[in-house]
């Protein structure tokens, strides 16, 4: 299961919006820190944390070159991230209902 939060955060992302650059991703936590009331996330820390998902195979990284605008990476989620998300969701909803089962 995914404990970290981020990592959740950016398979979500990537997998509900597709292809995102660094920034975007960076954009998205953020909006959601700030709705949660949790402390924003700095370029070093959510790079770190693509840094391990590459290393795990969760996503991939791309480099598009553009004439104007020159380089662009952007992230993609894997068959692999996609499995581990979809594990995390269900082993969530399988704790939901027991916390469920034991309000009754």
């Amino acid at each position: 299961m995914l404990l970290d939060r981020v990592k959740v955060l950016v398979l979500i992302f990537l997998y509900v919006k597709g292809p995102l650059s660094f920034t975007e991703l960076l954009n998205m936590i953020n909006e959601v820190n700030e709705l949660t009331k949790k402390e924003r996330i700095t370029k070093g820390n959510l790079d770190s944390h693509i840094k391990v998902m590459l290393n795990n195979g969760l996503i991939e990284r791309r480099e598009s070159f553009y004439f104007i605008t020159g380089k662009k990476v952007i992230y993609k989620i894997t068959e692999k991230g996609k499995e581990e998300l979809f594990n995390t969701i269900k082993e969530l909803e399988y704790i939901r209902d027991l916390i469920k089962e034991n309000k009754k």
